[in-house]
């Protein structure tokens, strides 16, 4: 079971990460690179309890368990440094998003800002791309996120990240609202990226 605190390495041993906050059910894992520091998500399906695989084979990908090592500082790797798992909230009464609930609106993409994400309330990546960065560039000439006004997908690497889900009020202390993964099809439910600042 995955949990805060499991060291993970590569296969070829040149990367060490650390769970830092994970939510059971959720695809993804917010983890730290121990030798870098950087923050970032983890697919669960690439972290793995064995070094081998069923056939036998030695694994070539992924992340392999190797050890635990207790977060100094829980409260440190809160939702706004890793919003797939504390940003999705579980509660609260659904309701669709206007204007008046995000921070903008760009290429016709609502928009929401946080100090560590920022989210485009669409399912189509490419809009997704364009209103964020219509959204940057409008707001700070693009520093700290984009180098480049024109920028692809590609410029986000895998860094952006769609989910489905319900916006819920009522749910969150320090918010008027929140979000909860849901499955397609779910009433209520829209596809949004996001993207860790």
């Amino acid at each position: 079971m995955i949990q805060p605190g499991q060291i993970y390495r590569a296969p070829d041993s040149t990367c060490r990460i650390r769970v830092t906050r994970y939510l059971p059910g959720h695809s993804h894992a917010a983890a730290e690179n121990l030798s870098t520091g950087a923050r970032r998500m983890v697919p669960v399906s690439a972290l793995f309890e064995s070094a081998t695989r069923p056939s036998g084979e030695a694994r070539s990908s992924g992340y392999i368990l190797d050890g635990f090592k207790a977060l100094e500082d829980p409260q440190a790797y809160g939702f706004r440094d890793h919003p797939d798992v504390e940003f999705l909230e579980t509660v609260g009464t659904v309701f669709t998003p206007t204007i008046d609930d995000v921070t903008a609106q760009a290429e016709g993409v609502l928009i929401d800002v946080t100090e560590d994400l920022v989210l485009a309330v669409t399912g189509d990546r490419s809009r997704a791309v364009a209103a964020i960065n219509a959204y940057w560039w409008g707001e700070n000439g693009g520093e700290n996120l984009l180098d480049d006004k024109t920028a692809t997908e590609s410029t986000f690497g895998r860094g952006l990240v769609q989910q489905h889900v319900v916006f819920t009020r009522g749910n969150r202390i320090d918010s008027s609202w929140g979000l909860r993964a849901v499955p397609p099809g779910t009433e209520g439910g829209r596809d949004v990226f996001w993207l860790p600042l």
